[in-house]
């Protein structure tokens, strides 16, 4: 099965970390919400959420990754550049080849991915954040180029890239994405804090080896009958 090459593990794993297979050719895998909820969101956007598919491939470690935006109309006029980390992977290191910008749409309609540069680097109000492999605290980082960014108002925004991720690695659960937005400029930087598909706070943690699950469920089994036996 996909799921056992990319994770080791089926159904452990999805009462961990929450996992939800849609279909046979790919699953989206994990989900996190960081807005509006986080005290970091700008006023007017009430989605900013990070996705994880498996691409529907046997490969290992292929990966889509989907970042989304939606701003009412009293958002921030612009989207300049956001960025995302994925648990347990570094940068560069962590990533077979640099993870490249397949799909970008604003409500629904194609954008020019000509319009986009994606490096390793972190966001921030400096000239240069976002033009340069930095591999600032593992994030990937998509900059609009030749311009101050894209509307954000009314709008939903969709950017969809393709990972493949060194070796053996897997994502572990501490995302993370940040965001810069212009007029007024502010930054999202939730610190990893978000919540699930239900609006529950997640508090990222490592997913246990299938090793250490072993152990887990026999010592649960001894205490059992340690309670038994009184």
């Amino acid at each position: 099965m996909r799921l056992l090459g990319k994770f080791g593990m089926t159904a452990c794993a999805a009462v961990v970390m929450g996992l939800a297979a849609t279909s046979a050719s790919a699953a989206v895998i994990r989900t996190a919400d960081f807005c509006p909820q986080n005290a970091s969101c700008p006023t007017g956007l009430t989605v900013a959420r990070l996705t994880i598919d498996d691409n529907g491939t046997p490969a290992l470690n292929d990966y889509l990754i989907t970042a989304t935006f939606t701003g009412t109309a009293g958002a921030p006029a612009l989207l300049d550049m956001f960025s995302f980390t994925l648990g347990g992977v570094a940068t560069p290191a962590g990533y077979e080849t640099a993870p490249t910008l397949i799909s970008a749409t604003s409500n629904g309609a194609p954008l020019a991915l000509s319009g986009f540069q994606t490096v390793f680097d972190n966001v921030s109000n400096t000239s240069t954040a976002c033009t340069l492999n930095t591999n600032q605290s593992n994030e990937v980082c998509t900059n609009t180029v030749n311009s101050l960014g894209i509307p954000l108002p009314g709008k939903t925004l969709v950017f969809t890239f393709l990972v493949d991720l060194a070796g053996n690695l897997t994502i572990g659960t501490d995302l993370n994405l940040r965001a810069n937005f212009n007029d007024p400029n502010r930054i999202l930087s939730p610190d990893g804090r978000y919540t699930d598909g239900n609006g529950n706070s997640v508090t990222p943690v490592g997913v246990p080896e299938p090793a250490s699950m072993v152990l887990f469920g026999l010592a649960a089994l001894a205490g059992a009958r340690r309670v038994r036996r009184r």
